[in-house]
């Protein structure tokens, strides 16, 4: 559905770096799509452009997405397809 790189300082200073994926899927307990946001690390997205032969991270937008979580629930891996 729609990409966002993020750039910033959060309150205490550190720095907030990556890229949002705002994706919808179909859920039965929901009308219509589910829609949630992604957090993936710059290093997982420059890898899962790539691989999907991809110039830019903006043109994953309206691609599906397979996210791999590690044991944290983190998103350790993506591809795009």
């Amino acid at each position: 559905m729609g990409h966002k790189f993020v750039d910033f300082k959060d309150k205490d200073g550190n720095a907030v770096c990556g890229h949002s994926l705002f994706v919808s899927y179909h859920d039965d307990n929901v009308t219509g799509e589910a829609t949630d946001k992604l957090w993936v690390k710059p290093d997982l997205m420059d890898t899962a452009v790539r691989d999907a032969g991809l110039l830019t991270a903006g043109e994953c937008v309206g691609m599906e997405i397979d996210p791999t979580y590690n044991k944290y629930g983190k998103i350790c891996a993506v591809a795009f397809m």
